[in-house]
């Protein structure tokens, strides 16, 4: 399951433009109601997710919903379908988009845009000239390493009136120089505290002021549309790279036998038959039998060193100093060492975090098998690479070109980095 169907689960059921007209009961806040919790519920999840693009424009969405609502209040208890057609067409085209975020198929800029874009352009059709809306933010997105004040970028309509202003942790900080269709906001960057691997979201609240309608300006009076602003606090390390594989090598195994040659034999001479189990996949290393004492020397050998053939022949004879004056050979001790090498795997795992804009390279052990690459970025999604089968990371590139080393290079989207709040 990728992470658009798990937000279409966990989002709230939606209905349709048509269903709407078919709830005789549905009221104009109803719809805007079912709309925002969805929208909310998409970006929620979006933004646990690392999908910021989606979060961005279901948080837009819910900016455009709450200008409309703000400024259809007189409206809001009445039946869905005595509404005129340019209002239930601005609640149908927010249906759809939310549709398709749903699906997923909102997934650039440009399309994320011509969303939020038409969306925009019914509300406007349907509020007044002085009503200040908004369908558009950068800037939330805060990185860490980045030493400038945050700039809050909002876009809209009608923001020339008083002084807008968003609030953060009790304090306000203004516009500079706030025009009709654009406002920027400094915000101190010390405000935003950087964890090293969980993301953190802090909300402020967007202040518009504007004027109510009055006769030739008497009997207005001032009033404010307030919007949440969430900001991503992105945390220190971009994620954790996992690398696994088996170390090849050789392991020598030894089995030793030691006896006693009696007294009086009548040879002085032993011969040996050694059968290795060739289901052991064991082989002798062609070496000379190690014996002692220094009296009993090695005169015969014929060893195969074959998995098919894996017996070994040896023939160890003493020195006639042994031997007594009538011939005949005294007791002695023997030692033989048969040695063999058998293939290792040794298991090796190495972690490492990985940040924002700075390559990592991972050295791999020469004789290195099975070679297995996990990267997992900041928001918990993984994802695995091998030499053979090396998908696209949602935030790095993986190579595996050089020799004995791993390569892991990130990459910011483009329209992360446009949301990047300096």
């Amino acid at each position: 399951m990728n992470y658009y169907s798990a937000i279409l689960l966990s989002s709230v059921v939606f209905f349709t433009a048509q269903d709407i007209f078919a709830e005789n009961s549905t009221t104009l806040a109803k719809a805007i109601d079912r709309n925002e919790k969805s929208s909310k519920s998409i970006a929620t999840d979006s933004r646990e997710a690392g999908d910021f693009l989606t979060a961005r424009t279901a948080q837009e969405l819910l900016l455009l919903l709450s200008s409309f609502e703000a400024s259809n209040e007189k409206q809001l208890e009445a039946a869905f379908e005595s509404v005129d057609k340019e209002r239930r067409g601005f609640i149908g085209a927010i249906e759809s988009a939310v549709t398709d975020l749903n699906r997923g198929v909102v997934n650039t800029t440009d399309r994320s845009e011509r969303v939020v874009d038409e969306a925009h352009q019914l509300l406007k059709a349907v509020t007044s000239d002085s009503f200040p809306t908004v369908f558009r933010f950068r800037g939330t997105v805060v990185f860490p390493g980045d030493q400038a004040d945050i700039r809050l970028r909002v876009r809209g309509n009608n923001f020339e009136y008083g002084e807008p202003y968003i609030e953060l942790d009790g304090q306000s900080y203004p516009a500079s120089r706030p025009t009709t269709k654009e406002l920027v906001i400094k915000i101190p960057r010390g405000l935003f505290i950087h964890d090293d691997e969980v993301m953190v979201v802090k909300t402020g609240t967007l202040h518009l002021p504007y004027e109510t309608g009055g006769f030739f300006g008497l009997f207005s009076s001032d009033r404010a549309i307030v919007h949440e602003i969430n900001f991503v606090v992105l945390p220190k390390f971009l994620g954790h790279t996992k690398v696994q594989y088996d170390v090849l090598g050789t392991e020598r195994r030894e089995v030793v036998e030691t006896g006693i040659w009696h007294e009086n034999a009548p040879s002085g001479c032993r011969s040996f038959r050694k059968r290795i189990p060739a289901g052991q996949e064991k082989r002798s290393d062609g070496g000379k039998p190690q014996t002692e004492p220094h009296s009993v020397k090695q005169l015969d050998e014929n060893r195969h060193n074959s998995y098919r053939d894996p017996d070994v022949y040896m023939k160890i004879c003493a020195d006639p100093e042994v031997a007594d004056s009538n011939g005949r050979v005294k007791s002695f001790r023997y030692k033989i060492v048969e040695s063999w090498l058998e293939p290792t795997r040794t298991p090796t795992v190495t972690e490492q975090q990985v940040n924002w804009e700075a390559d990592s390279t991972i050295t791999i052990h020469e004789n290195a098998d099975n070679l297995l690459f996990t990267f997992t970025d900041f928001s918990g999604r993984e994802t695995e690479h091998t030499p053979s089968s090396n998908p696209e990371a949602r935030y790095g590139q993986v190579s595996f070109d050089e020799p004995e080393m791993v390569l892991f290079r990130p990459i910011i989207p483009k329209y992360l980095t446009a949301e990047r709040g300096r």
